[in-house]
């Protein structure tokens, strides 16, 4: 009799485990696909929006209309990347912008790019990849975009050269993606 209860308390031990784990694995699906799986996002309702926000949001319009040239570029493992190089001054500084998650380089865009314009400064916003018009299927929260901004300083090098400063910027996940090289 001792043996059948011990067995039926692995059993259960067991069973238990199993469920957790399926669980889990279910909870983590969930999860990444809330967090890393490429989603369009719809820019805000101005008729909604308080002072601020009308001030970025019709701002951010007003840069993605500017005359501006749109670069595209291959990343190291050959997802397509798009950005938008506005360019003030011949040999100044470019700026390389990256947005945060599941954000666009235009509204994220619109306070560093104000600061470029006043101090005639070159810009180039960037689309991260599974964001706008890049490819990409799932963010990866830094780990592949590390090397996009990298990719992206070795575009400015080649077409500006090696004499011209980079300096790169981003905003939340675009701040943290930019600062591992």
């Amino acid at each position: 009799m001792k043996f059948y209860a011990k067995n039926k308390i692995y059993f259960m031990l067991s069973l238990i485990i199993i469920i957790g784990l399926v669980m889990s694995l279910g909870a983590s699906k969930f999860i990444f696909q809330k967090a890393c799986l490429r989603r369009e996002i719809q820019w805000p309702d101005l008729g909604v929006a308080d002072d601020w926000q009308y001030g970025i949001l019709t701002d951010a319009y007003k840069i993605k209309k500017e005359e501006n040239k749109k670069i595209t570029i291959t990343a190291s493992d050959g997802t397509k990347l798009v950005g938008h190089y506005y360019e003030r001054k011949k040999n100044a500084p470019v700026v390389i912008f990256f947005h945060g998650l599941w954000s666009n380089c235009y509204t994220g865009g619109v306070p560093i790019y104000r600061i470029t314009e006043k101090n005639n400064w070159n810009i180039l916003l960037v689309n991260l990849r599974a964001h706008g018009e890049s490819e990409g299927a799932v963010s990866t929260f830094g780990a592949l975009e590390k090397y996009d901004c990298r990719d992206w300083a070795n575009w400015v090098t080649s077409e500006f050269g090696e004499k011209t400063p980079i300096f790169l910027m981003g905003l939340s996940m675009g701040g943290a993606s930019d600062d591992e090289q």
